[in-house]
Protein backbone atom coordinates (compact mmCIF):
# COMPACT_ATOMS: atom_id res chain seq x y z
CA UNK A 1 0.00 0.00 0.00
CA UNK A 2 1.32 3.31 -0.98
CA UNK A 3 2.10 5.60 1.38
CA UNK A 4 -0.51 8.21 2.04
CA UNK A 5 1.23 11.97 1.20
CA UNK A 6 1.40 14.97 3.30
CA UNK A 7 -1.23 15.45 6.00
CA UNK A 8 -3.54 12.42 6.73
CA UNK A 9 -1.49 10.48 9.20
CA UNK A 10 -0.98 14.41 10.78
CA UNK A 11 -2.76 17.38 10.17
CA UNK A 12 -1.14 19.75 11.97
CA UNK A 13 1.04 22.86 10.30
CA UNK A 14 3.25 25.25 11.89
CA UNK A 15 1.06 27.50 9.58
CA UNK A 16 -1.94 27.32 11.42
CA UNK A 17 -1.18 29.69 14.49
CA UNK A 18 -1.43 33.27 14.37
CA UNK A 19 1.18 35.93 15.41
CA UNK A 20 0.93 36.52 18.84
CA UNK A 21 1.99 40.04 20.70
CA UNK A 22 4.22 38.71 22.67
CA UNK A 23 8.05 38.96 21.18
CA UNK A 24 9.08 35.44 22.73
CA UNK A 25 6.07 33.70 21.30
CA UNK A 26 7.21 35.10 17.92
CA UNK A 27 10.71 34.44 17.61
CA UNK A 28 9.77 30.55 18.92
CA UNK A 29 7.42 30.58 15.44
CA UNK A 30 9.99 31.83 13.30
CA UNK A 31 12.47 29.32 14.67
CA UNK A 32 10.24 26.49 14.16
CA UNK A 33 9.45 27.77 10.73
CA UNK A 34 13.02 27.62 10.04
CA UNK A 35 13.09 24.02 11.80
CA UNK A 36 14.97 25.02 14.64
CA UNK A 37 13.13 22.94 16.68
CA UNK A 38 14.58 22.58 20.34
CA UNK A 39 15.67 26.40 20.18
CA UNK A 40 11.73 27.37 18.92
CA UNK A 41 11.19 25.25 22.40
CA UNK A 42 12.96 27.38 24.63
CA UNK A 43 11.08 30.72 23.76
CA UNK A 44 7.91 29.12 23.83
CA UNK A 45 8.64 27.77 27.41
CA UNK A 46 10.01 31.35 28.02
CA UNK A 47 6.92 32.62 27.04
CA UNK A 48 4.80 30.84 29.31
CA UNK A 49 6.60 31.17 32.06
CA UNK A 50 5.39 35.09 31.91
CA UNK A 51 1.66 33.37 30.44
CA UNK A 52 0.82 30.33 31.60
CA UNK A 53 -2.11 30.11 30.33
CA UNK A 54 -1.38 30.75 26.91
CA UNK A 55 -2.73 27.50 25.19
CA UNK A 56 -1.32 28.50 21.70
CA UNK A 57 1.84 28.58 23.47
CA UNK A 58 0.98 24.65 24.52
CA UNK A 59 -0.48 23.78 21.16
CA UNK A 60 3.08 25.52 19.51
CA UNK A 61 5.35 23.14 21.58
CA UNK A 62 3.35 20.40 20.86
CA UNK A 63 3.38 21.16 16.83
CA UNK A 64 6.93 21.32 17.00
CA UNK A 65 7.37 18.25 19.10
CA UNK A 66 5.00 16.82 16.16
CA UNK A 67 7.83 18.09 13.36
CA UNK A 68 10.64 16.69 15.64
CA UNK A 69 8.59 13.36 15.63
CA UNK A 70 8.63 13.16 19.68
CA UNK A 71 4.87 12.55 19.46
CA UNK A 72 4.11 11.56 23.53
CA UNK A 73 5.77 14.98 24.46
CA UNK A 74 3.53 16.76 21.59
CA UNK A 75 0.06 14.45 23.29
CA UNK A 76 1.09 16.07 26.09
CA UNK A 77 1.37 19.70 25.37
CA UNK A 78 -2.34 19.36 23.46
CA UNK A 79 -3.51 17.69 26.87
CA UNK A 80 -2.01 20.67 28.96
CA UNK A 81 -3.81 23.02 25.92
CA UNK A 82 -7.24 21.63 26.52
CA UNK A 83 -7.25 21.24 30.36
CA UNK A 84 -6.54 25.10 30.63
CA UNK A 85 -9.53 25.33 27.91
CA UNK A 86 -11.83 22.90 27.12
CA UNK A 87 -13.42 24.91 24.06
CA UNK A 88 -10.03 24.71 22.38
CA UNK A 89 -10.90 23.71 19.14
CA UNK A 90 -7.06 23.51 17.44
CA UNK A 91 -6.25 21.34 20.85
CA UNK A 92 -8.93 19.03 20.04
CA UNK A 93 -7.94 19.21 16.32
CA UNK A 94 -4.52 18.74 16.83
CA UNK A 95 -5.12 15.93 19.99
CA UNK A 96 -7.53 14.19 17.33
CA UNK A 97 -4.98 13.70 14.56
CA UNK A 98 -2.50 12.58 17.72
CA UNK A 99 -4.51 9.80 18.45
CA UNK A 100 -5.27 8.97 14.52
CA UNK A 101 -1.27 8.59 14.48
CA UNK A 102 -1.92 6.23 17.46
CA UNK A 103 -4.12 4.38 15.77
CA UNK A 104 -6.83 5.10 18.58
CA UNK A 105 -9.77 6.07 15.88
CA UNK A 106 -12.75 6.22 18.20
CA UNK A 107 -11.15 8.87 20.71
CA UNK A 108 -9.60 10.82 17.18
CA UNK A 109 -13.04 10.79 15.32
CA UNK A 110 -14.74 12.13 18.79
CA UNK A 111 -11.75 15.25 18.97
CA UNK A 112 -12.12 16.43 15.57
CA UNK A 113 -16.04 15.87 16.04
CA UNK A 114 -15.88 18.06 18.89
CA UNK A 115 -13.07 20.34 16.99
CA UNK A 116 -15.43 21.14 14.01
CA UNK A 117 -18.55 21.87 16.33
CA UNK A 118 -16.08 24.60 18.14
CA UNK A 119 -14.87 26.07 14.85
CA UNK A 120 -16.44 24.67 11.44
CA UNK A 121 -14.28 26.14 9.79
CA UNK A 122 -11.28 24.24 10.80
CA UNK A 123 -9.76 22.74 7.66
CA UNK A 124 -6.73 20.80 9.47
CA UNK A 125 -9.51 19.24 11.54
CA UNK A 126 -11.27 18.01 8.69
CA UNK A 127 -8.71 16.79 6.82
CA UNK A 128 -7.79 14.70 9.84
CA UNK A 129 -11.51 13.51 9.69
CA UNK A 130 -11.64 12.19 6.87
CA UNK A 131 -8.25 10.27 6.98
CA UNK A 132 -10.08 8.57 9.96
CA UNK A 133 -12.86 7.67 8.05
CA UNK A 134 -10.63 6.40 4.95
CA UNK A 135 -8.21 4.68 7.26
CA UNK A 136 -11.30 2.86 8.94
CA UNK A 137 -12.83 1.33 5.60
CA UNK A 138 -15.24 4.67 5.45
CA UNK A 139 -14.13 5.85 2.23
CA UNK A 140 -17.14 7.24 0.69
CA UNK A 141 -18.28 9.52 4.45
CA UNK A 142 -14.58 10.32 4.30
CA UNK A 143 -14.68 11.98 0.65
CA UNK A 144 -17.67 13.63 1.83
CA UNK A 145 -15.41 15.36 4.15
CA UNK A 146 -12.83 16.44 1.66
CA UNK A 147 -16.23 17.93 0.13
CA UNK A 148 -17.46 19.56 3.01
CA UNK A 149 -13.87 21.34 3.71
CA UNK A 150 -13.67 22.74 0.02
CA UNK A 151 -17.72 24.09 0.36
CA UNK A 152 -16.06 25.85 3.24
CA UNK A 153 -13.22 27.15 1.78
CA UNK A 154 -12.65 26.59 -1.96
CA UNK A 155 -9.21 26.77 -2.14
CA UNK A 156 -7.89 24.57 0.85
CA UNK A 157 -4.72 23.58 -0.95
CA UNK A 158 -4.68 21.01 1.98
CA UNK A 159 -7.75 19.60 1.20
CA UNK A 160 -7.08 19.21 -2.87
CA UNK A 161 -3.06 17.33 -1.52
CA UNK A 162 -4.98 15.12 0.75
CA UNK A 163 -7.45 13.90 -1.53
CA UNK A 164 -4.73 13.60 -4.33
CA UNK A 165 -2.93 11.27 -1.59
CA UNK A 166 -5.93 8.79 -1.41
CA UNK A 167 -6.63 8.85 -5.11
CA UNK A 168 -3.35 8.09 -5.75
CA UNK A 169 -3.42 5.41 -3.24
CA UNK A 170 -6.23 4.40 -4.89
CA UNK A 171 -4.47 4.39 -8.22
CA UNK A 172 -6.70 6.43 -9.66
CA UNK A 173 -4.11 8.40 -11.06
CA UNK A 174 -6.28 11.16 -13.24
CA UNK A 175 -8.49 12.25 -9.93
CA UNK A 176 -5.31 12.13 -8.37
CA UNK A 177 -4.05 14.67 -10.81
CA UNK A 178 -6.82 16.73 -11.19
CA UNK A 179 -6.57 17.79 -7.35
CA UNK A 180 -2.19 17.96 -7.71
CA UNK A 181 -3.38 20.26 -10.96
CA UNK A 182 -5.26 22.38 -8.38
CA UNK A 183 -2.98 22.78 -6.03
CA UNK A 184 -0.21 24.28 -9.16
CA UNK A 185 -3.15 26.63 -10.05
CA UNK A 186 -3.56 28.11 -6.94
CA UNK A 187 0.39 27.35 -5.00
CA UNK A 188 2.96 27.61 -8.29
CA UNK A 189 5.75 29.03 -6.15
CA UNK A 190 5.75 25.68 -3.69
CA UNK A 191 8.00 22.93 -4.49
CA UNK A 192 6.33 20.15 -2.38
CA UNK A 193 3.30 20.37 -5.30
CA UNK A 194 5.48 19.56 -8.37
CA UNK A 195 6.99 17.22 -6.42
CA UNK A 196 3.79 15.06 -5.95
CA UNK A 197 2.72 15.20 -9.37
CA UNK A 198 5.97 14.30 -10.14
CA UNK A 199 5.66 11.26 -7.98
CA UNK A 200 2.13 10.66 -9.37
CA UNK A 201 3.87 10.77 -12.87
CA UNK A 202 6.03 8.31 -11.65
CA UNK A 203 3.77 5.89 -10.56
CA UNK A 204 2.12 6.18 -14.10
CA UNK A 205 5.41 5.45 -15.43
CA UNK A 206 5.39 9.10 -17.46
CA UNK A 207 9.21 9.23 -16.42
CA UNK A 208 9.93 12.48 -18.51
CA UNK A 209 7.08 14.39 -16.81
CA UNK A 210 8.31 12.80 -13.40
CA UNK A 211 11.76 14.22 -13.92
CA UNK A 212 10.39 17.71 -15.55
CA UNK A 213 8.06 18.01 -12.15
CA UNK A 214 11.42 16.83 -9.69
CA UNK A 215 13.46 19.23 -11.55
CA UNK A 216 11.34 22.27 -11.29
CA UNK A 217 10.31 21.30 -7.23
CA UNK A 218 14.49 21.57 -6.66
CA UNK A 219 14.55 24.93 -8.47
CA UNK A 220 11.89 26.30 -6.37
CA UNK A 221 13.51 24.28 -2.90
CA UNK A 222 17.08 23.70 -3.92
CA UNK A 223 17.44 23.36 -0.11
CA UNK A 224 15.14 20.10 -0.28
CA UNK A 225 17.61 16.69 0.83
CA UNK A 226 14.40 14.50 0.04
CA UNK A 227 14.02 15.79 -3.60
CA UNK A 228 17.50 14.93 -4.57
CA UNK A 229 16.92 11.23 -2.75
CA UNK A 230 13.79 10.95 -5.02
CA UNK A 231 15.13 12.13 -8.53
CA UNK A 232 18.26 9.72 -7.76
CA UNK A 233 15.43 7.04 -7.21
CA UNK A 234 14.18 8.01 -10.48
CA UNK A 235 17.57 8.28 -12.11
CA UNK A 236 17.93 4.51 -10.36
CA UNK A 237 14.92 3.15 -12.54
CA UNK A 238 16.08 5.12 -15.84
CA UNK A 239 19.10 3.24 -15.48
CA UNK A 240 21.47 6.22 -15.43
CA UNK A 241 23.51 4.89 -11.89
CA UNK A 242 25.70 8.06 -11.73
CA UNK A 243 23.39 10.46 -11.46
CA UNK A 244 21.24 8.12 -9.00
CA UNK A 245 24.51 8.08 -6.78
CA UNK A 246 25.34 12.18 -7.22
CA UNK A 247 21.66 12.81 -6.44
CA UNK A 248 21.14 10.76 -3.80
CA UNK A 249 24.94 11.49 -2.14
CA UNK A 250 23.99 15.37 -2.19
CA UNK A 251 20.63 14.73 -0.59
CA UNK A 252 21.96 12.76 2.42
CA UNK A 253 24.44 16.01 2.29
CA UNK A 254 21.72 18.34 2.81
CA UNK A 255 19.05 15.61 5.03
CA UNK A 256 21.19 13.20 6.44
CA UNK A 257 18.35 11.18 8.21
CA UNK A 258 17.47 9.94 4.56
CA UNK A 259 20.35 7.93 4.21
CA UNK A 260 19.05 4.94 6.41
CA UNK A 261 15.43 5.13 4.86
CA UNK A 262 16.91 4.58 1.48
CA UNK A 263 20.06 2.72 1.79
CA UNK A 264 18.50 -0.14 0.06
CA UNK A 265 18.15 2.20 -3.18
CA UNK A 266 21.66 3.75 -2.72
CA UNK A 267 23.43 0.08 -2.55
CA UNK A 268 21.48 -0.57 -5.56
CA UNK A 269 22.57 2.24 -7.49
CA UNK A 270 26.39 2.38 -6.40
CA UNK A 271 26.65 -1.44 -7.10
CA UNK A 272 25.37 -1.27 -10.54
CA UNK A 273 28.04 1.84 -11.14
CA UNK A 274 30.45 -0.51 -10.71
CA UNK A 275 29.55 -3.33 -12.89
CA UNK A 276 28.63 -0.45 -15.66
CA UNK A 277 32.11 0.91 -15.24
Amino acid sequence: MKNLLVVLMLAISINIFAQDSDSLFNKGMELMQNKKYVESITYFKKHLQNNPNDILAYDAIGATYVEMKLYDRAMENFEKSIAIDSNNAMGYSSRGAMYLLFNQKDKAEKDLVKSLELNPKNITAYISLAAVYITSDRSEKGFEIFDKALEVDPNAVDVYTNRAAVYLNNDEYEKALSDVNKTIELQPNVAKNYYFRGTIYKDMKLYDKSMKDYDKAMQLDPNDGDLYVRRGILYLKLENYKKAVDDMEYGYKLSPELKEQTADYYKEAVDKLKIKN
